[in-house]
């Protein structure tokens, strides 16, 4: 009963948050914030609800900390990649996480050891509803991805995913320090 309600919440929050991005409704809040604490902390929570223990991998290169984005909108980027390497890939794997800081962008890296993804799939991962997995080990309602490209976008930024079966998947986010939101709140 509790998984049921769990997934009806997931499956009811994503479906607003699509919507709203979908529609230009949603409301975008910058506020400064110390990247690197950002991920420490995120990746904390994560392993905090994840059923399967991880080794988590966090490097940061750069020399800019701060940053002026959303807090819940990035939240909702990084936990879905974070937590998607955690849900895909074995019990007790390596997952590195990078956060880099290059010329006018901040680049989050997100790399798994899982089964990897195959192109087919892959052409389709950012559809609404769409999963990779559909044998019911994985828990989720595959709309991660598509939130987290939809927010990607309304950033300026980028989101690409490179996989090897068998090896694993590796999710790349930049997004600009100026990004077309900020600007048009005149932030």
């Amino acid at each position: 009963m509790k998984a049921a309600i769990q997934y009806t919440t997931r499956l009811f929050e994503g479906v607003l948050i699509l919507d709203e991005v979908e529609s230009d409704r949603l409301a975008v809040q910058p506020s400064s914030i110390d990247l690197e604490q950002f991920c420490q902390n995120s990746i904390s929570e994560v392993q905090a609800t994840s059923e399967t223990p991880h080794t988590i991998h966090f490097v940061y290169e750069g020399e800019q900390r701060y940053a002026d984005f959303d807090r819940n909108l990035l939240q909702q980027i990084f936990g879905n990649l974070l937590s998607n390497a955690m849900n895909y890939s074995p019990t007790s794997s390596n997952i590195y996480v990078r956060l880099m800081h290059e010329g006018g962008q901040i680049i989050f890296q997100v790399q798994d050891e899982g089964a990897g993804i195959s192109t087919e799939d892959q052409a389709h991962l950012f559809e609404p509803f769409y999963r990779v997995r559909k044998d019911g080990n994985v828990a989720g309602v595959g709309l991660g991805l598509a939130i987290a490209k939809r927010i990607v976008d309304l950033h300026g930024g980028t989101i690409n995913l490179q996989s090897e079966i068998g090896v694993g998947t590796t999710v790349t986010v930049t997004l600009p320090l100026s990004n077309p939101t900020n600007e048009e709140q005149g932030a």
